[in-house]
């Protein structure tokens, strides 16, 4: 798998190898301007590059797992889909 997090206008911001430290950046990114929250997203990518899921965002519990603080929306702002 692959993680990267991707802006409202679907500019790549950050990639990474691993999940973890692909959730701790968006976090970070989202604690260092709150407004962000809305503007970038997290996707996870097999390994042909393409979507799995929903991408995740930051600011809310994640309704598919559980977790807290990020979730997930069906697309971004219209720029992004995850259609298969």
């Amino acid at each position: 798998m692959h993680y990267a997090i991707f802006d409202s206008t679907g500019n790549l911001v950050e990639s990474f190898e691993d999940e973890r430290s692909a959730r701790e950046a968006l976090d970070r990114i989202v604690a260092g301007e709150p407004e962000a929250a809305e503007h970038v997203a997290l996707f996870i990518c097999g390994e042909d590059g393409m979507p799995v899921g929903n991408p995740i965002f930051a600011g809310r519990p994640n309704e598919q797992e559980g977790r807290a603080p990020l979730a997930t929306r069906p697309r971004l702002e219209g720029q992004i889909s995850t259609a298969s």
